[in-house]
């Protein structure tokens, strides 16, 4: 079923609201200034059953320009504008500032109520309704039923109900399968039932019962109760006028302009890149750095705009800026928003969202401009592959990316799996979530890989590779050690990496030592050959060859698995050093532990050679020291 909302627009004075107690019997304006002064100020809601039988809620905008942020307020989520027009008057200024608002704001369809017919004659009539045609031509509302009305008299009214009818049959309902969000327009309380939220949902549902927060403060709460149009419901739908009853938050908590949505389902931000379009106005230009008004939703804020494609915009241009707030909003890509003058205030143009969480942004870069020409074509996958791409080097999950996304989890789901069956995206797991780096990410880091690898062998040409934990650290990677396992096997599959225990080196690495080096190494091999215990000190090495030499051997021949490096000056080829440790697995077996004295003993060693073995020991966990003595880990 499909859930629509009708709003008025046009001048002040032409008839909106008095139309609008017409067609339902119900009067929008409720403020006493209002009914004084006879102009709308505030927003005005009510609803409107069709002949058809449809019932449609309908806000109803003021007028007046001093109030023209009040209109920007109601006109955000309308599916269909009754354009107000009075033949007494024709086109006037608010007539037009109010239809390039809804031309920017994307509005497609409507119907334009030509009232106060009683007033004037056929031919002055005929005369202001082809001035009004000619107005609107080139526009969405060319083609748009006109109807001639007549509030006081009825006249025209049952034409202008068929017509409605007509129309709301044309237009495609708002998004169900979106996140739910509702701008409020209107707080209050009422005594017994407590903090009242309004506003019209945008897209969604959501039912009595379940969890709710309010952007930007974060607040979390829960639906208490739902009204649709006065009578108590079940659910809410994207589409419907809502009013809903939240628990435990007062009422000076919330204020205009704050979204409610599901918990951690928005993000609030500052700074977001924005297509723009100029209104068709010759006095008009922005330049850079400029400060305006900025509208979204029901919300209201002052902000700076940094040009990034052009020095300045004028009449009917269209640009990319970045828009830098002085106060949070929530926003979702394509959103749509006006922007105005600071001051003296002027309608200056509007846009629509490509980047919620921008960063600030260097004028005239040929990437981001790229990246947010392609984010503004509005397709889904394309952008989740743009964003997943930026946030690559963070290894996002699935909760970061979704708070960029007007979708649903299932559809970003299926989008996201699309996209690694293309190739396009990587998916690595850590512990009991997904992370997801895009191809693109992957081959930079691949290719940081291999010059870190090789550069590393350049420094270090006897080493057979890199330790994990070092290659992790020079890659500049902040994730859980499961993903970093994930990763590096993903990297072994798809590039010369080879991964061996610890260490990670090329599949075609091959060491090959020099004549010096080779000298000492046959030097190590024969001095230390019949040294199962007490064993030679290294300085003899570092007399006869250069001691960096000699360490870079040793290296070699530790990777190697030849030698042991028990302590800094302490070394023991593999095979003696294998009897040793068995003769001492052995004896504590069958003894239950061994002590200093019993392993000097064993293995006929000095004291501070047997010191340095049985450490040596505990560090590999193959024995831990009780008391005075040593036991199996």
């Amino acid at each position: 079923m499909k859930h629509l909302i009708i709003g008025t627009c046009g001048h002040i004075d032409h008839g909106k609201t008095t139309l609008i107690k017409a067609l339902t019997g119900r009067d929008t304006d409720k403020l006493k200034e209002e009914k004084e002064r006879g102009i709308s100020i505030n927003l005005g809601f009510t609803y409107f059953d069709t002949p058809l039988g449809k019932r449609v809620g309908i806000v109803d905008v003021p007028g007046h320009e001093r109030f023209l942020k009040n209109m920007l307020a109601g006109i955000h989520g309308i599916d269909l504008v009754l354009f107000v027009i009075s033949l007494e008057e024709g086109v006037m200024p608010q007539t037009k500032e109010h239809f390039q608002i809804l031309s920017l704001l994307n509005v497609k369809k409507g119907i334009i109520a030509l009232t106060k017919k009683d007033m004037v004659d056929e031919e002055w009539a005929d005369l202001v309704e082809k001035d009004v045609r000619d107005f609107f031509e080139d526009s969405f509302l060319e083609s748009s039923p006109v109807v001639r009305v007549s509030s006081k008299t009825g006249e025209g009214l049952d034409d202008l109900k068929k017509e409605i009818d007509n129309a709301l049959d044309n237009i495609e309902g708002k998004d169900l399968k979106s996140k739910f969000r509702l701008p409020i327009d209107r707080v209050f309380t009422i005594q017994g039932h407590g903090t009242i939220v309004t506003g019209t949902v945008v897209s969604g549902s959501i039912k009595i019962g379940e969890e709710v927060e309010i952007f930007p403060q974060s607040i979390k709460s829960k639906i208490r109760s739902l009204q649709v149009h006065g009578e108590k419901v079940d659910e809410v739908f994207a589409g419907e006028r809502a009013a809903i009853n939240i628990v435990s938050v007062k009422k000076e908590e919330i204020t205009r302009g704050n979204v409610l949505s599901k918990p951690n389902a928005m993000e609030s931000t500052y700074m977001i890149n924005c297509s723009i379009k100029i209104i068709n106005d010759e006095d008009v230009v922005i330049r850079n750095r400029q400060r305006i008004k900025f509208y979204h939703g029901t919300s209201e804020t002052v902000g700076r705009i940094i040009l990034l494609d052009k020095d300045e915009l004028k009449s009917k241009e269209e640009g990319l800026v970045q828009i830098r707030l002085e106060e949070p909003i929530v926003c979702l890509s394509l959103d749509r928003f006006i922007i105005r003058q600071y001051s003296p205030m002027k309608l200056l143009g509007g846009g629509f969202v490509i980047e919620p969480f921008g960063e600030k942004a260097k004028r005239f870069s040929e990437k981001l401009i790229h990246e947010l020409e392609i984010k503004s074509e509005g397709d889904q996958e394309k952008i989740l592959l743009s964003k997943i791409n930026e946030q690559s080097n963070s290894f996002p999950n699935l909760k970061s990316i979704h708070k960029e996304m007007s979708i649903l989890e299932d559809d970003l789901n299926m989008l996201i799996s699309n996209l690694i069956e293309n190739g396009e995206v990587i998916k690595i797991q850590s512990g009991n979530e997904d992370l997801y780096i895009s191809e693109e990410y992957f081959i930079l880091l691949r290719n940081k890989s291999m010059e870190i690898i090789n550069n590393y062998f350049k420094l270090n040409p006897l080493k057979s590779g890199i330790g994990k934990e070092e290659f992790k650290s020079r890659l500049g990677l902040k994730i859980s050690n499961k993903a970093y396992e994930n990763l590096l096997s993903f990297l072994e599959m798809n590039s010369e990496i080879l991964i061996n225990l610890n260490m990670i080196t090329l599949n075609n690495r091959k060491v090959t030592l020099n004549s010096k080096q080779s000298e000492i190494k046959n030097e190590v091999l024969r001095i230390y050959k019949d040294s199962p215990a007490e064993v030679p000190q290294l300085e003899s090495l570092f007399m006869k060859f250069n001691e960096k030499e000699v360490n870079e051997v040793l290296n070699y021949l530790s990777y190697e698995n030849k030698i042991v490096r028990i302590a800094e000056d302490t070394i023991l080829l593999i095979n003696n050093f294998e009897k040793i440790k068995d003769e001492l697995i052995k004896y504590i077996n069958k003894n239950g532990s061994i002590s200093l004295a019993e392993w000097k003993a064993l293995i006929k060693a000095s004291r501070k050679h047997c010191i340095a073995l049985l450490e040596y020991f505990d560090n590999v966990k193959l024995t831990k020291r009780l008391d005075d003595k040593r036991v199996l880990y």
